[in-house]
């Protein structure tokens, strides 16, 4: 709707143009131009100077270097000119168009452009009432939403990431920073100047984002929306979170998810808050990339994360490239691939530079799968400068993860060479296996829970998709908020229960029950899998079950943890921002699992909000959280109110339109 509304104000700011030239024409007495000639006429001028202007700011927006070498006078000029070149075309274009003379066309040309000016700041101080833009200071969104940051390409990978410029609210001058550690690699960059890639890291502003005002006058926020609201400490401060709590509820975090405790339902009765697809996918948080494992594996000599399971999988599957796997299909059994989360220490990468780069690099063996965690590359940035940080490249500490995330996701393309056959994908979660299994043969999918028991042997979704016989698909598969998601080719599967062969198939958000918006949830409780084993240290995989078929683009993706902590906005309390409360494991070391993710050692926290009151609704109270938890200042850690009343929500974050390389609609 919001978009709907801002693309009639750009419709009619144009429409009012030919009807505003038609007037200026008998200004002027420029004879024969009805409406038709001016629309006619505006349109071509129209598209002659968006083409112009493109071309200016592709100009404008490419390498810098002749810009950089020289003075602020050959930019300055060059602008001038662009502008001098747009009046020409316009007044040429006037001139040829309306078949007048060169005086009438200018005297035309200049009324007509400043009454265009003036009805466009009409509709601008008209649209301000609707949608108002606002710059993004920090990175508490992120990578969502970022703030001031800089871009950093991996000097070993290739990888492309951000990293935070300022922690500051509204902070006027960026922070300075000397290192960012790569979330694929590991690479600890040196972004000080002089630095060994002789590269400039320049600090960008945030993100800009467009915010409709006019929805919750309409309708009630609903959780997971991107809000924009004055905040409680100080209400000439503007902040950006995402929606986490509706007013009379219990907001419990735990073992990184969010658990709901509604008014109307029994004391202690919580549930998984679960999100709809398309803002699971806009939330996933990146963990791999296969298509690097070229440089990272090839290049770089570190242990390959995607390798076949011994057995059949050494035989049948090959990846020549490093990047992708292909299977002729010569197996009667499930032919497997799986991915363990071999991230490099900083020990280890200081083992292969300078003076121990002459040891040979790593062994195969020394870079031991851990789980998978909370790593933020967005929070590794390092503003302190020390001599031994710049001549070992040690890793900041900083957004390095501490905590296991089990909600994992994979999303890669499926090639298949055959009419028949199996492909399987799993996702492992405290030992329990969650598979999505393709038929080749008959396009049928279906996703099912191993390890026994009634609540695994009781679950099974299927579905009949695109994906049979030869043919190329995307798939996404994720296990998210004790829930099973499949989207192929960017659509979400709408998954059926055998059980209840008489219930539609139904997507996220379609129908009002908790049952009905999720059914391809289960309960964790009765899984009994909130703690890891060994077998989550090779959590994601894909088989092939007589299909010869090519698996590539491969991407390991996961959910945010949310850091369960809360101060209660009490000033007093200083409360570390990890979920431990005494034993902290150590990723890579199963023995230590046991203790430290039992219940008695995991953060578990509470957050109570009033009940409407029909009366004062402006008095309603939401919880707020950031998408960069660990670096997030939200309700968690507010000093004196910790929600956000609804007279001071401003709108909703409806679009990213700044910079244009990450344009998008946000969810």
């Amino acid at each position: 709707m919001e978009i709907l509304i801002l693309l009639a104000f750009v419709l009619l700011a144009f429409a009012v143009q030919p009807l505003i030239l038609w007037l200026v024409a008998r200004i002027c007495q420029i004879p024969d131009v009805g409406l038709l000639r001016a629309t006619k006429t505006v349109a071509v001028l129209t598209t002659v100077q968006l083409v112009f202007a493109g071309l200016v700011l592709a100009i404008e927006m490419g390498p810098k270097t002749i810009a950089d070498s020289v003075s602020l006078v050959l930019p300055l000029l060059f602008s001038l000119a662009a502008i001098l070149a747009q009046l020409g075309i316009m007044w040429s274009g006037l001139r040829w168009l309306l078949r007048t003379t060169w005086p009438k066309a200018a005297g035309a040309g200049a009324i007509w452009w400043g009454l265009c000016m003036v009805s466009a700041l009409c509709l601008a101080l008209v649209a301000r009432v609707f949608v108002e833009a606002f710059v993004i200071p920090t990175g508490a969104m992120a990578p969502t939403i970022l703030g001031k940051h800089k871009e950093v390409i991996c000097p070993t990978c290739g990888y492309r990431y951000e990293v935070s410029a300022s922690d500051r609210p509204n902070a006027e001058v960026a922070s300075r920073i000397y290192h960012a550690t790569c979330p694929m690699c590991r690479f600890t960059a040196d972004l000080a100047p002089n630095n060994p890639q002789n590269r400039s890291y320049p600090t960008y502003d945030g993100d800009r984002v467009l915010v409709a005002k006019f929805p919750y006058e309409f309708a009630d926020p609903k959780r997971w929306d991107i809000i924009v609201f004055k905040y409680p400490g100080d209400a000439t401060l503007n902040y950006i979170k995402r929606l986490a709590g509706l007013p009379g509820e219990t907001i419990r975090i735990h073992d990184g998810d969010l658990w709901i405790h509604e008014a109307d339902q029994p004391e202690g009765n919580f549930a998984i808050a679960r999100k709809p697809p398309e803002k699971i996918l806009a939330m996933l948080q990146p963990v791999y990339d296969n298509d690097l494992a070229p440089t990272i594996t090839g290049k770089l000599h570190w242990p390959a994360r995607w390798t076949p399971e011994p057995g059949a999988g050494e035989r049948l599957w090959t990846n020549k490239d490093l990047a992708s796997f292909e299977t002729d299909g010569r197996t009667n059994g499930d032919a497997w691939i799986r991915y363990r989360h071999r991230a490099p220490t900083p020990e280890q990468w200081d083992a292969i530079t300078d003076a121990g780069a002459k040891n040979g690099g790593p062994s195969p063996d020394s870079v031991k799968p851990q789980l998978i965690s909370d790593f933020t590359a967005y929070n590794t940035a390092d503003r302190e400068q020390s001599r031994l940080d710049r001549l070992s490249q040690g890793l900041s500490t900083r957004g390095y993860g501490i905590h296991w995330v089990g909600d994992l996701a994979v999303q890669f393309d499926l090639e298949s060479k055959s009419p028949s056959g199996k492909v399987v994908a799993e996702l492992i979660k405290g030992s329990r296996p969650f598979q999505c299994r393709f038929d080749l043969s008959s396009g049928k999918v279906e996703l099912a829970i191993g390890g026994g028991g009634a609540e695994a042997d009781g679950y099974h979704r299927m579905a009949t998709t695109a994906v049979a016989g030869a043919g190329r698909h995307a798939i996404i598969f994720a296990n998210i908020d004790d829930e099973l998601t499949l989207w192929v080719d960017g659509k979400v599967v709408a998954l059926s229960d055998p059980a209840r062969p008489d219930a539609p198939p139904r997507r996220n958000g379609q129908a009002q029950s908790e049952t009905e918006k999720h059914p391809n949830q289960y309960n964790s409780a009765l899984l009994n899998n909130h703690v890891p084993t060994t077998k989550d240290l090779a959590p994601v995989g894909i088989a092939a079950e007589g299909a010869a078929v090519k698996v590539s683009h491969i991407k390991v993706l996961r959910d945010i943890y949310y850091i369960a902590v809360f101060n209660a906005g009490k000033a007093s309390v200083s409360i570390p921002l990890r979920d431990y409360l005494d034993r902290e494991p150590d990723l890579a070391d199963p023995q230590t699992w046991p203790e430290a993710f039992q219940d008695g050692n995991m953060r578990t926290v509470d957050i109570r909000l009033d009940a409407p009151d029909p009366a004062h609704s402006e008095k309603d109270q939401f919880f707020v959280l950031g998408d960069n938890s660990a670096q997030s200042s939200d309700g968690r850690l507010w000093v004196g109110q910790y929600w956000v009343d609804r007279k001071m929500l401003i709108g909703r974050a409806t679009w990213l339109y700044w910079p244009m390389d990450r344009c998008r609609m946000l969810r």
